[in-house]
């Protein structure tokens, strides 16, 4: 049986109150104006306030990008919740929403990453160490390329010359070598060029073929200029070497070919009487025809009314065993004599200008000038003591490319 005790209001004049409740047992209940509930449990009184609800039912607001449900939500409820955001979430302290995203696929994290076919747009640093695969549509400004590495499948390419290192193999534009010798060699060139102002024989390389195309340049020698005899006369110089250029193919490798370089004339000798001699002429033998570029000749006579010798003869006929085509070109004619004795007959210069004739002497008793370079003839002595200027020897120049 439950005993209630009714407390007055404090300060409601209903009493004294309750001083004592040690008589009571069980469940003691003491309800103020207030709505004070106090309980009795064990050896302990319990106060709570008699305003105090009952939760009947639980739910879920949907708000800050969570949402949920609840089971039994007026017995004993169970939630479950749940988001409202599709995508990867951002938060920013209060609610969460979704991150603005491009692409698809997994979340790239920092270390080590693997992208499948990204855009990265216009990154403004970009650092591609170790890239591997292919790209096509690839568009780069300036490449620093390392020792090692491996470019291919290039539409075009510019480097600086002084940056290329290595041989390029023929097959891919280059010459397989390193030197212009071993680039002609592995390509098939064969050329060169070779002068010669002495000797027999000419001997082709041993590289070439009958398609090499040679070309003989051949220059006479120059003659020498008269002496003087007459103290008060200048005498005439010697004329200028012929020049003759073959153009000649089918030539065997290896293969000497009869050569002859003609001599420079002796200019005339007045303390002997000895008159100058002629230029030599140049020659060359292919395919048992023989080509000359004629020596220049001498003055008529070693007096004032000397004529100056006529320039070397070049009359050859091309177009027939190895020679292609070719050149006839006279020895240039020298100064004649007279008879003012500081103006001697100048020499002839060789044909082509590949030599140039003696200068002509402008004072007394003076021996003639040489011709100089190749084929140039040598001028006319003055006076009465002056001897004859030396011609200019000839030369073969022959040059050769396939």
């Amino acid at each position: 049986m439950n005993n209630y005790i009714d407390l007055p209001e404090e300060g409601g004049g209903g009493g004294s109150g309750v001083s004592s409740l040690n008589s009571l047992t069980g469940a003691i209940s003491i309800t103020g104006a207030g709505g004070i509930i106090i309980t009795d449990i064990g050896n302990t009184i319990q106060i709570s306030s008699g305003s105090s609800g009952t939760v009947t039912s639980v739910s879920v607001v949907t708000a800050n990008g969570f949402a949920g449900t609840v089971a039994n939500p007026t017995t004993t409820p169970a939630l479950t919740l749940t988001t409202t955001i599709t995508g990867i979430l951002q938060g920013n302290g209060t609610a969460i929403s979704a991150a603005t995203t491009t692409g698809s696929g997994a979340v790239v994290l920092a270390t080590s990453p693997t992208l499948v076919t990204p855009n990265l747009g216009t990154p403004t640093t970009l650092v591609g160490t170790n890239i591997t695969g292919t790209g096509s549509g690839f568009t780069a400004g300036n490449i620093n390329a390392t020792s090692n590495s491996t470019l291919t499948t290039l539409s075009a390419l510019s480097l600086p010359v002084s940056q290329l290192t290595g041989t390029l193999p023929i097959a891919n534009g280059g010459t397989g070598a390193t030197t212009t010798a071993g680039a002609r060699t592995n390509l098939g060139i064969t050329a060169g060029v070779q002068l010669i102002t002495s000797g027999t024989t000419y001997t082709t390389p041993a590289n070439i073929t009958a398609a090499t195309l040679f070309k003989f340049n051949l220059v006479g020698g120059g003659s020498g200029g008269a002496y003087g005899s007459v103290a008060a006369d200048a005498n005439a110089g010697g004329g200028g070497g012929a020049n003759v250029v073959v153009y000649a193919t089918g030539l065997s490798p290896s293969t000497a070919y009869t050569i002859t370089i003609g001599s420079g004339g002796a200019g005339g000798i007045q303390s002997s009487a000895t008159s100058a001699t002629p230029g030599g002429s140049t020659t060359i033998s292919l395919d048992a025809i023989t080509y000359t570029a004629g020596g220049g000749q001498i003055p008529s006579s070693n007096t004032a009314t000397g004529i100056g010798g006529a320039g070397g003869a070049a009359t050859n006929t091309f177009g027939t065993g190895f020679s292609l085509t070719g050149v006839n070109i006279p020895g240039g004619p020298a100064g004649s004599g007279g008879t003012v004795v500081t103006n001697s007959g100048y020499g002839g210069m060789s044909g082509s200008l590949w030599g140039a004739g003696g200068q002509n002497v402008r004072a007394a008793t003076t021996t003639g000038n040489a011709g100089t370079g190749f084929g140039g003839g040598g001028s006319g002595g003055s006076g009465l003591t002056g001897n004859g200027g030396a011609g200019a020897a000839g030369m073969l120049l022959v040059e050769f490319n396939n």
